[in-house]
C-alpha cells in the first residue's frame, strides 16, 4: 500500500507483501498514515528499508502488531526516514529482522552513529 496522501488501516491485516521500501506500507513525503484497531502487519519484506512500514512523513501506529517482517538494510519493522515523524503506542514489534541496522524500528539519523556489519 502506498499512502500518497492519507491512509488509515483499522483492524486490518497486511501479510506476505514485498517492496523495495515499505513491504507492507510505504508512506512517502506529504503522506499521513494511521495504523490502529488491532491491525496486523506480518511476513512482509522490503529489499531496502521498512519491512512492515517505510515512513517519510507522518505515521502513527497504535494498538497494532508488526511481526515477522524483514528489511535488506534497516528497520525490519519500521523505517522512519529523515523527514518522518513516527509515533508508536501500545503496539507490539516482534521477530523482525534487518541486515544492517535496527530490527524493530530505525530512524535515519541513527545511521550517522552506527556502523553497518
Amino acid at each position: 500500500m502506498n499512502s500518497a496522501l492519507c491512509a488509515t488501516v483499522t483492524g486490518g491485516t497486511l501479510c506476505g507483501n514485498s517492496a523495495i521500501e515499505g513491504g507492507g506500507i510505504s508512506n512517502p513525503i506529504a503522506g499521513t498514515l494511521t495504523v490502529t484497531g488491532k491491525s496486523t502487519l506480518s511476513a512482509n519484506s522490503a529489499r531496502s528499508l521498512g519491512g512492515a512500514i517505510y515512513n517519510d512523513s507522518m505515521a502513527t501506529v497504535t494498538n497494532s502488531t508488526l511481526s515477522c517482517t524483514s528489511a535488506g538494510r534497516a528497520g525490519g519493522g519500521i523505517a522512519n526516514d529523515m523527514d518522518g515523524t513516527l509515533t508508536v503506542a501500545n503496539s507490539t514489534l516482534s521477530d523482525n529482522s534487518a541486515y544492517a541496522w535496527a530490527a524493530a524500528s530505525w530512524t535515519k539519523a541513527q545511521r550517522r552513529s552506527a556502523a553497518a556489519p
